[in-house]
């Protein structure tokens, strides 16, 4: 299996539905991490390599959606322009600290990865018990998290995280595994890091950990 990719179905602000028993693969950036011509210009090329056929087809629909997330990641992996500021170690610690915080709150965090200018997570929301939608728990770690960086940055009010995120449900066993390797993996795509585990700001749930050596 390539390590580094997988068949998943994304959309830009899943979900609009709350399931209250769900898993949810969530990806998230920096404000500025790409010139927004980039980001229109593969939005512009998705949007035109549909038929009005294709848009009717789940799993055509699906492939496509798949492969326009996995170019987005690849241009925030390769990016040389744009805010970095996780590169710091401080923020990537204040960010990684963040999400471990409400892991047996408002989900049980599966796995996660903190990179120079995005944030990967697999989260199983059904734990939570608060009855706050997934989109809340993220509002709540990008609100603080940009707070606490922007006062490490000695910034007052800039926009430090990008408001949209990338969420995907993820429907089954097999599917979650895969989730879990793109996630590991991401890091030593980019060149970050030989191991997955040599990377500090890498999580993976310790029942998980022997299938993943």
């Amino acid at each position: 299996m390539d390590q580094t990719s997988f068949k998943a179905y994304y959309r830009r602000n899943l979900p609009h539905i709350h399931l209250p028993q769900a898993r949810y693969f969530i990806t998230f950036r920096l404000a500025n991490s790409l010139p927004q011509e980039v980001v229109e210009r593969l939005r512009a090329e998705y949007n035109d390599s549909l038929t009005d056929e294709e848009r009717s087809s789940g799993d055509v629909l699906n492939e496509r959606q798949r492969i326009y997330f996995e170019k987005f990641d690849q241009l925030l992996d390769e990016s040389s322009v744009g805010d970095r500021w996780l590169e710091r170690a401080e923020i990537a610690d204040c960010v990684f600290d963040a999400l471990r915080f409400y892991d047996g709150t408002s989900y049980d965090l599966l796995c996660c990865t903190v990179m120079s200018n995005h944030v990967h997570m697999l989260v199983d929301h059904s734990f939570d018990s608060s009855g706050k939608r997934i989109e809340e728990v993220l509002q709540s770690i990008k609100k603080y998290t940009a707070r606490r960086s922007n006062h490490l940055l000695d910034r007052t009010g800039a926009q430090f995280w990008q408001h949209e995120s990338y969420d995907h449900i993820v429907r089954d066993e097999q599917e979650a595994e895969n989730v879990i390797r793109y996630i590991l993996y991401n890091p030593v795509k980019a060149g970050l890091c030989n191991e997955w585990h040599a990377w500090k700001h890498t999580y993976l749930k310790e029942e998980y950990r022997r299938f993943f050596r």
